[in-house]
Protein backbone atom coordinates (compact mmCIF):
# COMPACT_ATOMS: atom_id res chain seq x y z
CA UNK A 1 0.00 0.00 0.00
CA UNK A 2 2.98 2.41 -0.83
CA UNK A 3 1.87 5.73 -2.04
CA UNK A 4 3.56 8.60 -3.65
CA UNK A 5 1.94 11.47 -1.84
CA UNK A 6 1.33 14.98 -2.58
CA UNK A 7 1.50 17.30 0.03
CA UNK A 8 -0.02 20.39 0.43
CA UNK A 9 -0.98 23.56 3.24
CA UNK A 10 -2.27 26.59 3.63
CA UNK A 11 -1.24 29.84 4.75
CA UNK A 12 -1.95 33.47 5.39
CA UNK A 13 -0.57 36.71 3.78
CA UNK A 14 0.29 40.42 4.40
CA UNK A 15 -0.81 43.34 1.98
CA UNK A 16 2.18 42.24 -0.47
CA UNK A 17 5.41 40.28 0.97
CA UNK A 18 5.84 37.05 1.93
CA UNK A 19 8.08 36.04 4.65
CA UNK A 20 7.74 32.48 5.23
CA UNK A 21 6.45 29.16 3.66
CA UNK A 22 5.79 25.87 4.76
CA UNK A 23 5.49 22.57 3.30
CA UNK A 24 2.34 20.52 3.56
CA UNK A 25 -1.22 21.65 5.11
CA UNK A 26 -1.66 24.59 7.14
CA UNK A 27 -1.73 28.49 7.46
CA UNK A 28 1.05 30.22 7.13
CA UNK A 29 0.80 33.70 9.07
CA UNK A 30 3.59 35.86 7.46
CA UNK A 31 4.92 38.08 9.49
CA UNK A 32 8.33 37.44 10.95
CA UNK A 33 10.93 34.89 9.67
CA UNK A 34 13.80 33.66 8.13
CA UNK A 35 14.81 33.36 4.33
CA UNK A 36 12.02 31.96 2.30
CA UNK A 37 12.32 30.92 -1.04
CA UNK A 38 9.13 32.46 -1.34
CA UNK A 39 10.02 35.62 0.19
CA UNK A 40 9.88 38.21 -2.64
CA UNK A 41 6.57 37.22 -3.70
CA UNK A 42 3.94 40.46 -2.67
CA UNK A 43 -0.18 39.75 -2.77
CA UNK A 44 -1.40 35.98 -3.65
CA UNK A 45 -4.77 36.08 -5.26
CA UNK A 46 -6.78 32.91 -5.84
CA UNK A 47 -5.18 30.64 -9.19
CA UNK A 48 -6.37 30.90 -12.61
CA UNK A 49 -5.61 29.32 -15.69
CA UNK A 50 -2.44 31.14 -17.80
CA UNK A 51 -0.78 30.13 -21.48
CA UNK A 52 2.51 29.95 -19.16
CA UNK A 53 3.23 29.61 -15.98
CA UNK A 54 3.77 32.36 -13.69
CA UNK A 55 6.54 31.49 -11.15
CA UNK A 56 9.81 33.10 -8.97
CA UNK A 57 12.80 30.59 -8.83
CA UNK A 58 14.78 30.50 -6.06
CA UNK A 59 16.50 33.37 -5.02
CA UNK A 60 14.55 35.29 -7.57
CA UNK A 61 14.07 38.50 -6.31
CA UNK A 62 11.67 39.12 -8.85
CA UNK A 63 8.12 39.76 -7.87
CA UNK A 64 4.88 38.68 -9.14
CA UNK A 65 1.42 38.09 -8.17
CA UNK A 66 -0.35 34.40 -7.57
CA UNK A 67 -3.58 33.86 -8.38
CA UNK A 68 -5.61 31.10 -9.09
CA UNK A 69 -5.20 28.19 -11.70
CA UNK A 70 -6.36 28.87 -15.28
CA UNK A 71 -7.58 26.47 -17.27
CA UNK A 72 -7.57 26.84 -21.72
CA UNK A 73 -10.19 25.69 -24.24
CA UNK A 74 -8.11 22.17 -23.85
CA UNK A 75 -8.73 21.88 -20.57
CA UNK A 76 -5.14 22.34 -19.55
CA UNK A 77 -4.56 23.56 -16.44
CA UNK A 78 -1.69 26.08 -15.28
CA UNK A 79 -0.85 27.08 -11.16
CA UNK A 80 0.49 29.56 -10.11
CA UNK A 81 3.83 28.63 -8.19
CA UNK A 82 6.20 29.34 -5.21
CA UNK A 83 9.13 27.76 -3.32
CA UNK A 84 9.05 27.10 -0.07
CA UNK A 85 11.05 24.98 2.46
CA UNK A 86 13.52 21.83 1.36
CA UNK A 87 13.75 18.19 0.57
CA UNK A 88 15.92 15.71 -0.58
CA UNK A 89 14.25 15.46 -4.34
CA UNK A 90 17.33 14.68 -6.59
CA UNK A 91 20.91 13.45 -6.80
CA UNK A 92 23.13 16.22 -6.08
CA UNK A 93 26.28 13.64 -5.01
CA UNK A 94 25.95 12.30 -8.60
CA UNK A 95 26.54 8.68 -6.85
CA UNK A 96 23.57 7.30 -9.17
CA UNK A 97 20.90 7.27 -6.49
CA UNK A 98 18.46 10.19 -4.44
CA UNK A 99 19.08 9.28 -0.36
CA UNK A 100 18.97 11.46 2.38
CA UNK A 101 23.20 11.31 1.70
CA UNK A 102 22.33 13.87 -0.54
CA UNK A 103 21.36 17.53 -0.22
CA UNK A 104 18.05 19.11 0.37
CA UNK A 105 16.72 21.46 -2.25
CA UNK A 106 13.87 24.10 -2.63
CA UNK A 107 10.48 22.47 -2.72
CA UNK A 108 8.15 24.37 -5.54
CA UNK A 109 4.40 24.86 -4.74
CA UNK A 110 1.44 25.64 -6.75
CA UNK A 111 -1.44 27.80 -5.95
CA UNK A 112 -4.80 25.82 -5.47
CA UNK A 113 -6.55 28.77 -4.39
CA UNK A 114 -6.37 32.17 -2.15
CA UNK A 115 -9.03 33.65 0.13
CA UNK A 116 -8.63 36.23 1.61
CA UNK A 117 -5.39 35.78 3.81
CA UNK A 118 -5.27 32.15 3.33
CA UNK A 119 -3.32 30.39 0.35
CA UNK A 120 -3.86 26.67 -0.48
CA UNK A 121 -0.42 25.35 -1.69
CA UNK A 122 0.19 21.99 -2.58
CA UNK A 123 3.48 19.99 -3.79
CA UNK A 124 4.12 20.17 -7.50
CA UNK A 125 6.03 16.59 -7.61
CA UNK A 126 5.38 13.54 -5.15
CA UNK A 127 8.13 14.32 -2.81
CA UNK A 128 8.11 11.27 -0.56
CA UNK A 129 6.73 7.63 -0.87
CA UNK A 130 4.90 6.21 2.84
CA UNK A 131 2.76 4.12 3.79
CA UNK A 132 -0.29 5.20 5.00
CA UNK A 133 -0.14 3.43 8.48
CA UNK A 134 3.25 1.21 8.86
CA UNK A 135 1.22 -1.92 9.46
CA UNK A 136 -1.96 -3.31 7.52
CA UNK A 137 -5.17 -2.73 9.76
CA UNK A 138 -8.11 -0.49 10.09
CA UNK A 139 -6.92 2.36 10.35
CA UNK A 140 -8.62 6.04 9.81
CA UNK A 141 -6.68 8.78 9.09
CA UNK A 142 -6.81 10.39 13.17
CA UNK A 143 -4.60 7.51 14.25
CA UNK A 144 -2.76 6.25 10.65
CA UNK A 145 1.10 6.91 11.04
CA UNK A 146 1.13 8.76 7.82
CA UNK A 147 -0.52 11.78 9.61
CA UNK A 148 2.12 11.64 12.31
CA UNK A 149 4.93 11.58 10.12
CA UNK A 150 3.58 14.47 8.11
CA UNK A 151 3.08 16.51 11.39
CA UNK A 152 5.80 15.04 13.56
CA UNK A 153 3.25 14.14 16.15
CA UNK A 154 4.72 11.59 19.10
CA UNK A 155 3.50 7.56 19.79
CA UNK A 156 0.27 8.77 21.16
CA UNK A 157 -1.10 10.24 18.34
CA UNK A 158 -1.06 6.62 15.75
CA UNK A 159 -2.32 3.63 16.32
CA UNK A 160 1.37 1.96 16.38
CA UNK A 161 2.61 3.96 19.19
CA UNK A 162 5.82 5.49 16.89
CA UNK A 163 6.85 8.84 17.45
CA UNK A 164 8.11 11.17 15.03
CA UNK A 165 8.78 14.23 16.94
CA UNK A 166 12.14 14.15 15.75
CA UNK A 167 12.24 12.15 12.34
CA UNK A 168 9.06 13.41 10.68
CA UNK A 169 8.23 15.18 7.48
CA UNK A 170 7.59 18.56 8.83
CA UNK A 171 11.27 18.72 10.99
CA UNK A 172 12.98 17.47 7.72
CA UNK A 173 11.23 20.12 5.09
CA UNK A 174 11.08 23.35 7.36
CA UNK A 175 13.03 25.52 10.01
CA UNK A 176 11.69 26.13 13.63
CA UNK A 177 10.84 29.77 12.19
CA UNK A 178 9.01 28.18 8.73
CA UNK A 179 7.48 25.31 11.04
CA UNK A 180 6.02 27.92 13.44
CA UNK A 181 4.46 29.49 10.73
CA UNK A 182 2.11 27.12 9.49
CA UNK A 183 -1.22 27.46 11.18
CA UNK A 184 -3.47 24.81 11.87
CA UNK A 185 -6.26 23.95 10.07
CA UNK A 186 -9.51 21.73 10.53
CA UNK A 187 -9.02 18.71 8.60
CA UNK A 188 -12.77 17.17 8.16
CA UNK A 189 -12.43 13.83 7.86
CA UNK A 190 -16.07 12.59 9.14
CA UNK A 191 -18.05 12.13 5.81
CA UNK A 192 -18.36 8.97 3.70
CA UNK A 193 -16.55 9.49 0.32
CA UNK A 194 -18.05 8.11 -3.04
CA UNK A 195 -17.24 4.46 -2.37
CA UNK A 196 -18.83 4.94 1.33
CA UNK A 197 -15.47 4.80 3.32
CA UNK A 198 -15.91 6.83 6.64
CA UNK A 199 -13.11 9.19 7.10
CA UNK A 200 -13.38 8.73 11.07
CA UNK A 201 -13.01 11.62 13.58
CA UNK A 202 -11.94 15.43 12.07
CA UNK A 203 -8.21 16.47 13.17
CA UNK A 204 -6.41 19.66 13.35
CA UNK A 205 -3.09 19.46 11.56
CA UNK A 206 -0.42 21.76 9.81
CA UNK A 207 0.19 18.87 7.33
CA UNK A 208 -2.57 16.88 5.60
CA UNK A 209 -3.55 14.89 2.31
CA UNK A 210 -5.70 15.99 -0.48
CA UNK A 211 -9.39 14.62 0.07
CA UNK A 212 -10.83 12.63 -3.30
CA UNK A 213 -13.41 15.73 -3.30
CA UNK A 214 -10.14 18.24 -3.06
CA UNK A 215 -8.12 15.97 -5.90
CA UNK A 216 -11.60 16.27 -8.16
CA UNK A 217 -12.07 20.15 -7.41
CA UNK A 218 -12.37 22.03 -10.84
CA UNK A 219 -11.83 25.17 -8.83
CA UNK A 220 -8.10 24.20 -7.97
CA UNK A 221 -7.52 23.24 -11.55
CA UNK A 222 -8.72 19.58 -11.41
CA UNK A 223 -10.32 19.19 -14.10
CA UNK A 224 -9.84 15.86 -15.71
CA UNK A 225 -7.63 12.88 -15.51
CA UNK A 226 -7.91 11.60 -19.27
CA UNK A 227 -6.29 11.82 -22.63
CA UNK A 228 -3.48 15.04 -22.11
CA UNK A 229 -4.68 16.81 -19.50
CA UNK A 230 -4.00 14.57 -16.68
CA UNK A 231 -4.08 17.35 -14.31
CA UNK A 232 -4.77 14.75 -11.39
CA UNK A 233 -1.64 13.15 -11.91
CA UNK A 234 2.00 14.37 -10.55
CA UNK A 235 5.40 14.14 -11.64
CA UNK A 236 7.68 12.14 -8.57
CA UNK A 237 11.27 13.18 -7.68
CA UNK A 238 13.88 11.28 -7.90
CA UNK A 239 13.98 10.89 -4.09
CA UNK A 240 10.41 9.57 -3.38
CA UNK A 241 11.17 7.40 -7.23
CA UNK A 242 13.80 5.66 -5.07
CA UNK A 243 12.05 5.40 -1.76
CA UNK A 244 9.20 3.14 -3.99
CA UNK A 245 11.45 1.29 -5.65
CA UNK A 246 13.47 0.23 -2.69
CA UNK A 247 10.39 -0.54 -0.69
CA UNK A 248 8.98 -2.49 -3.73
CA UNK A 249 11.88 -4.73 -3.71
Amino acid sequence: MNKNKQRKFKFQRQTALLLTGALLAGLLPLGTVTKSRAAEQPALRNPRILKTTQEVAPGSSEKIELKYPITDSKGITTWDCIWFGNYWQEDTNGDGKADKNDEKTPIKWRVLSVEGDDVFLLADKNLDCQKYNDTFTNVTWETCTMRSWLNGYGAEANREGKSYRENGFLNYAFTVDEQSAIRKTNVVNRYENEYGTKGGNDTSDQIYLLSIGEAKNPAYGFTSNEDDTKTREAENTVYSLCRWEKDSV
